[in-house]
């Protein structure tokens, strides 16, 4: 401030050439008040343009005042002073307005002639120098306003901006372009860096790798901005092994022309988007079970194995594989055990894979090896003998040691199929076929598959439209005392009048309905015709006659059987204690939970239980007990060669001690020879069903031959 005002001095020296006179040292200590006057001002530039405009106004007026009196030396000064404090800070658009007048009303007086010793003229000058500076002066004070409002909105604009900006949950900062230190950021950038908002101040102009030398982003700090720099601006995802976020850092470069004045860069965390994404796409093409690719990834990676094969000629194998037996897992230990085991067996089939094999879950227990580069189909058997000799070791699973088989069907590219389609059709048959062949069986795909399939589908087919056009009928075969020659009872089986092949057996459909489902609501109508017609031969004459009725694990499983025996009872008004369910030893493994329950119910009712088959499933002893049976059934394989087999005779005979000894009746199943029944009644059997009987015919003719065997005497 003190140079400033020397500096006006030494100005008006040496524009007068003459003493220093009181008007100029005025005027040099008005421009020293003026600077006091903006000393706090935001404008460093309106500073610098206040003093040169104090230093050309004072000159102006020192030439024209060569000639004053001493009291305009005193006028003029404080015309200028009073307009300089009127306009306080904003001095510079007073002085600058002043200067403008000045030089342009003395070119206008030396143009006309006017001398600057003359009085008048001075006079006048004096007046229009007064007046300019306070109408300046005025005018900039209005000015200032409008200015000062204007700052005041753009600082405000200023805060609010930055709260934004501080509000969201990006990083966001920008940085000299020389050093890359910082120049403006966040609140969530001194977050990430552990600096709290009250360092603000002192973070600015430095380094991240100053505040934070550890962060991974402050170690790659140079090596981003310097590739924004190069590439004029990028995108790119960034994550470090050092810490679980990652980032998509934007930087944009603030050019002023050809220059770079700074960089600006955006860091949006996208750890949870990302993670969101491979969820999905794990949900998309991964088991969530077994973590194995799922039957839409396996199918992708199919095609790319048979691409390759074709164009490297080789073979490529395809197999399909089941877990035998794994719904009686399921029913008997429940589906958090039957999961751990599809676990186990997934880590054993890993084991014995390749490191180009693939292996998926395709669906509940049933997974899809792929098996590429393959020269002959004896190395991909010997590669399948392998994993099912590995799955068949025994498996520990929650304290409880089981033994998992599984049956394969394998086809082979491009011997069996040239596309994806084909392969897993075919694999797909032959998975089917080696499941029919029973337990542990591995099947490669043959031709003659296809008639199998073909008739199978056409079976299923047929199956779903059998029961609605009526084709289902029952026949009936006589269970009789042989000792007494009684009837005792009988057995409803299931026949299909097929329209074209005419009355087709159980065993050619039985199993396709169950393995569709469809025998729930065969099951159903079976029960619901044969307590009918058991109603009509009570009411006929034969009061006494017990009707049997098979039942399926299927309807159990699937099925409402409760709903199904309750609504066929009371449809035909048949007395319960009349009606016998027959279930097989396999079907009270697989329900007996819910077996358990539902015989309790049914036996409250007088409901008979009876066991079919009795011998060929797993014979445990406490089932009898368990369940609450009635009788069981000898089966025919081993009562056929009763009299020529000792041990079938032996086998016969401890089943029927076993039945006397818990008060159980006992049917012997087959019989076709008088010989059979007369070993049967010294055996102590006395009750028998077989062709010797009868063989199964329908309600007409099953009342003749009541009626026949009521009347003829026993031989």
């Amino acid at each position: 401030m003190i140079a400033a005002g020397v500096l006006l001095l030494l100005t008006l020296a040496f524009v007068q050439k003459q003493p220093m006179r009181p008007g100029p040292i005025i005027l040099a200590l008005g421009g020293i008040v003026v600077l006091w006057r903006t000393r706090r001002s935001d404008y460093t530039l309106a500073v610098w343009i206040c003093c040169l405009s104090v230093i050309a106004a004072s000159a102006s007026a020192a030439l024209l005042m060569r000639g004053l009196n001493n009291a305009a030396w005193i006028a003029v000064p404080l015309a200028v002073l009073v307009g300089s404090w009127v306009l306080g800070r904003r001095a510079a658009q007073l002085l600058v307005a002043t200067t403008i007048a000045i030089i342009v009303f003395f070119t206008w007086l030396h143009s006309t002639g006017h001398e600057f010793g003359d009085v008048e003229s001075t006079k006048t000058a004096a007046i229009v120098i007064i007046t300019a500076i306070l109408t300046a002066g005025l005018f900039g004070r209005v000015m200032a306003k409008r200015i000062q409002s204007v700052v005041q909105r753009v600082r405000e604009s200023q805060v609010e901006l930055s709260a934004i900006v501080d509000s969201t949950t990006d990083l966001v900062w920008s940085v000299e372009p020389d050093q890359f230190t910082l120049r403006s950021f966040n609140t969530q950038f001194l977050s990430f860096f552990g600096t709290t908002n009250e360092g603000r101040e002192l973070t600015r102009g430095l380094s991240p790798a100053a505040l934070c030398p550890d962060n991974p982003l402050a170690k790659a700090w140079g090596d981003l901005h310097r590739r924004a720099i190069e590439s004029g601006g990028y995108t790119l995802e960034w994550s470090s092994a050092d810490v679980e976020t990652e980032f998509e850092l934007r930087f944009n470069i603030m050019r002023r022309g050809d220059a770079i004045f700074g960089i600006s860069a955006f860091a949006k965390d996208i750890t949870q988007q990302n993670r969101a994404r491979k969820q999905v796409e794990f949900l998309a093409y991964r088991d969530t079970l077994t973590r194995l690719p799922n039957r839409v990834l396996g199918i992708d990676r199919l095609e790319h194995a048979v691409t390759i094969a074709t164009r490297h000629k080789t073979r490529l194998g395809l197999v399909y594989l089941d877990i035998n037996d794994f719904k009686r897992v399921n029913e008997t230990h429940g589906h958090g055990f039957g999961d751990e085991v599809l676990k186990n067996v997934a880590l054993r089939l890993q084991a014995h894979l390749r490191g180009p094999d693939t292996l998926c879950r395709v669906s509940g227990n049933e997974f899809m090896l792929i098996l590429p580069d393959l020269h002959v189909r004896q190395h991909l058997a010997n590669v399948c003998e392998r994993i099912l000799s590995g799955l068949s070791k025994p498996m520990e699973v929650e304290g409880i040691t089981l033994v998992c088989t599984a049956s394969m069907g394998i086809t082979v590219f491009p011997d069996d199929g040239t596309d994806r389609e084909s392969l897993m059709r075919n694999a797909e048959m032959a998975l089917h076929e080696a499941k029919r062949l029973g337990h542990g069986a591995l099947l490669f795909y043959e031709h003659k598959m296809n008639e199998n399939v073909a008739r199978y589908v056409r079976i299923r087919d047929d199956l779903r439209l059998a029961l609605a056009r009526g084709e289902f009928v029952l026949h009936y075969q006589p269970q009789v005392d042989y000792v007494r020659h009684e009837v005792i009872g009988l057995e409803a089986l299931l026949r299909w009048n097929h329209p074209e092949n005419g009355l087709v057996m159980p065993g050619d459909f039985i199993e396709i309905a169950e393995e569709t489902g469809l025998i729930v609501p065969i099951g159903a109508w079976v029960l619901d015709e044969a307590c009918k017609q058991a109603a009509q031969l009570h009411r006929a004459g034969w009061p006494g006659l017990i009707m049997a009725v098979n039942l399926s694990a299927v309807q159990f499983r699937l099925g409402h059987i409760e709903n199904d025996v309750k609504s066929a009872l009371e449809k035909s008004a048949m007395d319960p204690t009349r009606l016998e369910l027959e279930l097989t030893e396999s079907t009270l493994i697989m329900s007996a939970d819910s077996f358990t329950e539902f015989t309790s119910r049914w036996k409250d009712q007088g409901i008979r239980i009876a066991i079919d088959d009795f011998g060929t499933g797993y014979s445990s002893l406490s089932y009898l007990k368990r369940f609450k049976v009635d009788k069981f059934k000898i089966d025919q394989s081993f009562v056929i060669n009763i009299v020529q087999d000792e041990e079938d005779r032996a086998i016969v005979q401890a089943m029927i001690q076993i039945a006397n000894s818990l008060r159980l009746e006992v049917t012997a199943e087959g019989v076709e020879t008088a010989e059979v029944a007369e070993q049967l009644a010294r055996m102590g059997c006395h009750h028998i069903q077989g062709f010797y009987i009868s063989r199964p015919v329908p309600l007409e003719q099953l009342v003749e031959w009541l009626r026949d065997y009521r009347d003829t005497p026993k031989a």
